[in-house]
């Protein structure tokens, strides 16, 4: 009898869902928010019925006697925790009575859906819990190269504090240190957020990062803004709990309201200044965890939302080029599923050694293919391109391409994380000027200023950027080499950097030979990448999300795995 393990990430936002085999790999993992088409599926639960019915229903088809077990990703709620922790914190009272209001309301709906499903086939009636912070740590060493490394977990908050420190060897993992109190840099990039008139619940810290690259750090507020934390022996503390009130008082004047002030421009310079501050404390916590356990490795593992921070990575990868930086393709909570999956696993077969070396981040769905061959039959408003040969396929997207063409992708398994990394994935040519303003503009609906990705064969990635550094997952912003930066504009943030995807050649073949193709055309081996989206949406789902975005924008063309799609004229 095969056993099957369903973790459920049940934060409250970003739920996902992760199935992991008696061999201990995941074979599908996916957020909710990409079927419901809501951005971070708040307050949803991971079993959402629709969803996931399908998936296990193939599961069950072949292989009839599958039994299953579920696990959550937390071992206590929000609003079980003492009150005393949230007295003093940067987050507003309405902000943590709305985070523990979800957090509970979504564990409970949690897992009704799969027992209903599943019936007979569940072999334990129950949910287990397991620790948030060992979730985040087990589901990033899953696709870490290395085999021993000293893992930090850095997010808004855990069971008991905002880190923790893992050690891994051949698989085998000791936790070494644990956070306890309210300091929070996820807490504190969250209050930023706000301040510079953005949505920490809509989860837009993204945009306080890009936008710290339009202004340098303003001294006075860098050293208020430092004087909230201080760093000790790997832990993160305030330095003044009773003080908060005053400074969060004091940072109002710099609160912008959309509303009443659209130009988001004026938050840049605390952008900049809270963006220095994350990097010099969060620098200062790794230096600190390296002094206290001395790893007998340079391998460094990061996870929890705080890795979403391509900024930093971009920065710690360039500093610290003596260590090997591996971040998640899923460190935010989403990627807990599979955490929770295979600590389950362990419990249940008593088997304490994890997997890890599992390079590909595509786990989602695949598009579906009865709706995929009645394409061309059924949209009367578009030309259907059906091209089977995947050499003639990149040929004519290179030639679109050389056009100024931009062009929707979707093949293959959809990507799990929070990144676009080409098989769901709106891509452009790097080289006009214009680019960027208009997928901006015309496709994405967005600020200005935000940046777009540059995706590059992996072992063309030291004539181009500064830090020869494999980046498989979008993780890290590396500053692109001066010289190179005019001839791929559409690419280079104002700082000079670019959030670098490689391609590996054995991995991910297709886009390894667009690029090669395109390099041949154009001199350049580099293809803008974002995800393929609108503002204030997820990542498309489905083919009907491609088509109502193709047909709803000013894109040029979409790719079903072999269709080329282009509306009418």
């Amino acid at each position: 009898m095969s056993s099957y393990y369903i973790g459920l990430s049940t934060t409250g936002h970003d739920p996902a869902i992760a199935i992991v085999n008696d061999a201990g790999e995941c074979i599908f993992a996916e957020a909710t928010e990409r079927y419901l088409q809501s951005k971070r599926a708040i307050g949803s639960p991971a079993d959402i019925e629709q969803h996931i019915a399908p998936i296990l229903h193939t599961i069950c088809l072949n292989d009839p006697n599958a039994q299953f077990f579920l696990a959550q990703t937390w071992l206590k709620t929000e609003e079980s925790k003492p009150a005393k922790e949230y007295r003093e914190v940067l987050l507003s009272q309405r902000s943590v009575d709305r985070i523990s209001h979800v957090h509970k309301a979504t564990q409970m709906s949690t897992g009704a859906a799969l027992r209903f499903i599943l019936g007979d086939r569940l072999a334990l009636n129950e949910i287990q819990g397991f620790d948030h912070h060992l979730c985040h740590a087990v589901s990033a060493y899953y696709f870490s190269p290395h085999p021993d490394a000293l893992c930090l977990v850095v997010d808004g908050e855990g069971e008991t504090g905002a880190i923790s420190v893992f050690e891994w060897h051949e698989g085998r993992v000791v936790r070494k240190l644990r956070n306890w109190g309210p300091a929070s840099l996820g807490a504190f990039y969250a209050w930023i957020t706000e301040l510079c008139g953005f949505s920490s619940i809509a989860g837009e810290e993204w945009k306080v990062m890009g936008l710290a690259a339009f202004s340098d750090p303003n001294e006075a507020l860098v050293a208020r803004l430092r004087s909230l934390f201080r760093v000790e022996s790997g832990r993160l503390y305030f330095a003044d709990i009773t003080g908060l009130d005053e400074i969060k008082q004091e940072f109002q004047v710099y609160a912008r309201d959309p509303s009443i002030a659209p130009d988001y421009m004026s938050s840049a310079e605390l952008a900049s200044s809270a963006q220095y501050v994350f990097t010099e404390v969060l620098n200062e916590l790794i230096d600190s965890n390296l002094e206290r356990f001395s790893p007998a490795t340079n391998n460094i593992i990061l996870t929890g939302g705080c890795a979403l921070n391509s900024a930093f990575n971009g920065e710690l990868i360039t500093r610290r080029s003596t260590l090997n930086v591996h971040v998640p393709p899923a460190p935010g909570d989403d990627g807990n599923a599979i955490g929770a999956a295979l600590l389950l696993r362990a419990k249940i077969t008593q088997h304490d050694v994890f997997p890890h070396n599992n390079y590909l981040p595509y786990l989602g769905s695949q598009l579906n293919k009865k709706t995929l061959v009645k394409l061309p039959e059924t949209l009367g408003l578009v030309n259907v391109n059906i091209i089977d040969d995947d050499s003639e396929l990149i040929n004519e997207l290179v030639a679109l391409l050389l056009k100024n063409s931009i062009i929707g992708i979707a093949r293959g398994r959809a990507e799990f994380g929070p990144r676009a990394l080409g098989n769901r994935s709106i891509i452009a040519s790097p080289i006009s000027s214009e680019m960027k303003d208009a997928i901006n503009r015309k496709v994405k609906g967005r600020e200005a200023y935000r940046p777009f990705a540059p995706m590059i064969p992996e072992e063309k990635v030291a004539d181009w950027f500064i830090a020869d550094a494999l980046s498989p997952y979008m993780s890290a912003a590396i500053s692109i080499h001066e010289e190179k930066r005019d001839r791929i504009p559409a690419v280079t943030h104002a700082n000079g950097t670019g959030r670098v995807q490689t391609i590996n050649k054995l991995y991910q073949p297709w886009l390894h030979k667009l690029l090669n193709e395109f390099e041949l055309a154009s001199g350049v081996p580099i293809l803008l990448n974002t995800s393929f989206n609108i503002m204030g949406k997820p990542i498309i789902h489905s083919i009907e999300d491609a088509v109502a975005t193709l047909m709803t924008t000013e894109l040029d063309a979409v790719v079903l795995e072999n269709l080329i799609l282009t509306k009418k004229c």
